[in-house]
């Protein structure tokens, strides 16, 4: 920490005696590339992460406006819902759209009453107990009634009041969200808000295997035929566009 006004000085000491000097923009860099959480742009739901979202979508948004419209991605024909700012309301399920002929997004949930389609206030599970909670509620009937049931224990354990008898167990579950690792199977390099496309068990379990063999030392695989593995992953997705397109903050 130095007083306002002195950052240029002790920024010119550091460098010229060699030393190694990095800022936010660095640090955010350095988790992402160690995978792990960076405070705000990887916790939803704070308004410290609003703040933050809502300043990115705005620069974003600008240096598209200023691109000619045959330099710069067609997001309405790409179907993208939310182009620069997550939609983590939709990708829970708690709003939904509908996209209609001329693009625009239009609400499916049509109560006459805007408060009502926002119900359950979305909610960011994370900490180094989340696997065995996880764990823990996928393996009762219920995954709400059991997430709620960790929930009330971890927080009797911390001398905190149970969770309040109001809150259902099922929005409970719905509203939650978790952070994950992606590791990429082939080539390419994922970039933030990048599209994330969802298969079955049964077409994910065919990709695996395929990587798996081209990855054996005793496997041969060309240019041409690694252009073929490419091409079909692409065709493959092609068909569920319409039906798992998410966009996303780093996860």
């Amino acid at each position: 920490m130095i007083p306002s006004g002195w950052s240029m000085p002790f920024f010119s000491s550091l460098t010229y005696t060699g030393t190694r000097v990095g800022g936010q923009r660095e640090r955010q860099t350095q988790s992402f590339e160690a995978g792990s959480a960076y405070f705000p742009r990887d916790y939803p739901f704070t308004s410290a992460y609003g703040s933050y979202a809502n300043e990115r979508e705005r620069e974003e948004k600008g240096r598209w406006e200023r691109k000619p419209p045959a330099k710069r991605a067609n997001f309405e024909k790409l179907g993208t819902r939310s182009a620069w700012k997550p939609d983590w309301e939709v990708v829970l399920g708690l709003e939904t759209t509908a996209i209609q002929d001329d693009g625009d997004l239009l609400p499916t949930q049509r109560d006459g009453n805007p408060s009502t389609v926002r119900q359950v206030r979305p909610w960011l599970l994370r900490g180094v107990e989340v696997p065995a909670i996880l764990e823990n509620a996928s393996n009762m009937f219920n995954h709400g009634a059991g997430l709620l049931t960790e929930m009330n224990k971890l927080r009797t354990k911390r001398r905190q009041d149970p969770l309040e008898s109001k809150i259902r167990p099922d929005d409970l579950w719905k509203s939650a969200l978790v952070m994950v690792r992606l590791t990429m199977c082939g080539r390419g390099a994922p970039d933030d808000l990048a599209v994330i496309y969802s298969l079955d068990d049964t077409e994910a379990r065919k990709w695996t295997n395929h990587f798996d063999r081209t990855k054996k030392p005793t496997a041969l695989v060309d240019q041409e035929g690694l252009d073929e593995v490419s091409h079909g992953v692409v065709d493959l997705f092609d068909g569920q566009l319409s039906h798992f397109q998410v966009r996303s903050s780093a996860v």
